[in-house]
């Protein structure tokens, strides 16, 4: 079975973008690649709880990487954040943030990289319910000033 896949890639370097332009270009996806900041994008009504699926790769602290993500993401939808390290303290530290913004951590998925053996994680968030009119913050705070 086959479906359509709205794809919106978001990063806030513009070098970065046209890298994933092309490379959608080349693999026949069809995207859209928005050079902006996520904290600023979450603000606008095309983006705020509009998507199902929010993935993350480890720009900053786990709170941080929830900040960013949670605010795009419908009730119902998931967020993933990839990280390296993992530990259950962690675990036990992002929990009340994810609370904060409206989700809940559903699992932790690990592995090793094939090459370097390197461990890896996943972290699986659900949003349960709107994200604050307050979040995310400002532009810089979330990574200046992780939530904890």
């Amino acid at each position: 079975m086959q479906g359509n896949v709205d794809l919106t890639l978001v990063d806030s370097t513009q070098k970065k973008i046209q890298f994933l332009q092309e490379i959608c270009q080349m693999m026949g996806l069809v995207a859209t690649c928005l050079a902006e900041r996520a904290e600023t994008l979450a603000w606008q009504p095309a983006h705020r709880e509009q998507y199902d699926l929010a993935l993350v790769r480890a720009v900053g602290p786990a709170a941080t990487c929830a900040e960013y993500a949670l605010p795009f993401l419908k009730v119902g939808g998931q967020a993933v954040l990839f990280r390296g390290q993992w530990s259950p303290s962690d675990t036990e530290a992002l929990a009340p943030v994810i609370d904060l913004l409206g989700g809940e951590i559903t699992d932790i998925q690990s592995w090793q990289t094939p090459l370097s053996q390197s461990s890896r994680h996943c972290i699986f968030i659900h949003k349960e319910t709107p994200t604050l009119s307050n979040f995310p913050r400002a532009v810089g705070v979330p990574s200046k000033k992780p939530l904890t």
